[in-house]
């Protein structure tokens, strides 16, 4: 029985997943983007920008651009790249414009080949673990860009002490100074809602970003290590005119997510910018509406 013969990007993604644990490898770029956007947000309270809907808009852009560089960095590792005429990767540029370096791919467009001949250098494999590997120390990073800044703020008695009477007396009216509630007439409604909105968003993120690392992020990889050795002429295609580089691969792989994201800090920021006026981080927004949607329960 003949055997289907598999396109250079089959073949690429059959080394890729042979040699390394792309899912890993898919959990350390979620966390260098998350921490990106971490240390953004921080950084940005630290000099006096208190408006989260701005930080945190911001803070996912540099976050999206770090996950750009955290792939390119893995490109360098993998080895799918064109090295380039650099004595620190003693590669020397070849005539035709190819590289001749450790680094050096062979042409899949003919089938030839071994898996383990196609990536050499770029620090070693993975322990064998490739795509089937499990995680060793629990689940998928979250790239959750809202989960963010400075200690709980405290005052009085605490958020969880005191009675629970209604009226002025109530957990609302001890929490006003806080947030800035004080306008809603005691009426925690809106603020219970809120808290609901924010778990069902976690739990969302939580799962969009399992969904990433265990079925989406890897074909990204794929994807990206293709175009890359395709734009650099290490693989010879019909379709090479029409394919975009390693960056447009990325791009239209992780750009839906990204804006929903997006979405998702648009709509707490503005919720939280409504409800909680008083409130500038994420923490201070759950010291108000924890208690209450514990209440609630």
């Amino acid at each position: 029985m003949a055997t289907a013969v598999r396109t250079p990007r089959e073949r690429i993604a059959a080394v890729l997943r042979s040699r390394f644990a792309l899912r890993i490898h898919t959990s350390v770029l979620l966390l260098w983007t998350f921490s990106a956007g971490l240390l953004t947000t921080k950084a940005m309270l630290l000099l006096g920008v208190q408006s989260m809907f701005f930080r945190y808009t911001v803070a996912l852009a540099v976050a999206y651009a770090a996950f750009l560089v955290g792939v390119r960095i893995w490109l360098w590792y993998v080895g799918a790249h064109e090295v380039r005429a650099d004595p620190r990767f003693g590669g020397t540029r070849k005539a035709d414009g190819k590289s001749n370096g450790s680094l050096d791919l062979p042409d899949l467009s003919s089938g030839g080949g071994s898996p383990a001949e196609v990536f050499r250098g770029g620090g070693g494999s993975s322990g064998g673990g490739g795509a089937t590997s499990s995680f060793d120390a629990g689940g998928a990073p979250q790239p959750n860009l809202m989960i963010m800044d400075t200690p709980p703020v405290t005052g009085g008695g605490g958020i969880g002490s005191g009675g629970g009477g209604g009226g002025d007396g109530g957990t609302l009216s001890k929490l006003g100074d806080i947030g800035g509630i004080g306008d809603l007439g005691g009426d925690d409604g809106c603020l219970i809602a809120f808290a609901i909105m924010i778990v069902v968003g976690l739990i969302a993120l939580a799962i969009g970003g399992a969904f990433f690392v265990i079925s989406m992020g890897p074909e990204v990889l794929i994807d990206a290590a293709f175009s890359a050795m395709l734009s650099g002429g290490l693989i010879r295609s019909g379709a090479r005119v029409s394919d975009p580089d390693w960056i447009g691969s990325v791009i239209k792989g992780t750009w839906k997510p990204f804006a929903i994201v997006l979405a998702m800090i648009w709509i707490f920021t503005g919720t939280a910018a409504v409800l909680t006026p008083k409130a500038h981080t994420f923490g201070e927004v759950m010291q108000i509406v924890w208690p209450l949607l514990l209440e609630a329960l």
